[in-house]
């Protein structure tokens, strides 16, 4: 496995408990999330057009996401690793949007937004809170990547509606503070994992969610004939 694709075994821990500081109060998900996000000086996150009209479900006490269905190992989303290999098998099934707050240790809280379809993948973690970091810095690069990413589902999913994309591929975008940043076109057919993630074709990048939005476009903008 390179850099890019998974980090240490020893960090993949089973998920830990969401943030302590937001208590378990009895509200619909919609409006439990936006308290949470409001508290955490955050918008409520971008609904893509594939989730527009979708349920939401609270899968923790600050995690949320449009099913509920082979969500239970990864309440607090902050192993990404997991989820991805659970997508990339098909072990948890698309489309789906998660999102919220959930880590462990002092410098380990995470704040994520992924989203998932069968033509894209963009997995979107930001370490939050932590005395390591600018926040206000932090809180305007999440902002922008999750922009980046809700446009990277819908771009995808007008591309696959007219045909555009690689046949039998579908564009995985990694950003995350401790997973790195990466992007690929990988098989939309399950990838089977076992005890370690396939070796990948991953590529670095500094910016992958702007990155893989441009790809789409640039996509669309060569065949602006088809429909």
């Amino acid at each position: 496995m390179s850099e890019h694709d998974f980090t240490e075994t020893s960090e993949f821990l089973a998920d830990e408990a969401p943030l302590a500081s937001h208590p378990v109060i009895n509200l619909p998900p919609r409006q439990q999330a936006e308290e949470i996000y409001t508290a955490e000086s955050l918008p409520f996150p971008l609904l893509p057009a594939p989730f527009k009209d979708a349920e939401l479900y609270q899968i923790s006490s600050t995690t949320f996401a449009t099913t509920e269905v082979g969500l239970d190992s990864h309440s607090s989303l902050y192993n990404l690793e997991y989820l991805l290999a659970d997508l990339l098998s098909h072990s948890v099934e698309t489309p789906v949007l998660a999102f919220g707050f959930g880590g462990h240790g002092f410098a380990s809280e995470a704040v994520h937004y992924y989203a998932a379809t069968p033509h894209a993948i963009v997995l979107v973690q930001a370490r939050w809170g932590s005395y390591l970091d600018n926040q206000e810095s932090v809180r305007k690069a999440f902002i922008a990547d999750c922009k980046n990413a809700a446009l990277i589902i819908e771009t995808a999913q007008d591309a696959a509606a007219r045909n555009l994309l690689p046949a039998g591929q579908r564009l995985v975008v990694i950003e995350s503070f401790r997973s790195g940043r990466c992007m690929a076109w990988l098989p939309s057919t399950p990838v089977p994992f076992h005890e370690e993630a396939p070796d990948l074709p991953w590529e670095a990048s500094s910016a992958p969610t702007l990155f893989g939005h441009s790809m789409l476009e640039e996509l669309s903008q060569e065949n602006p004939l088809i429909a």
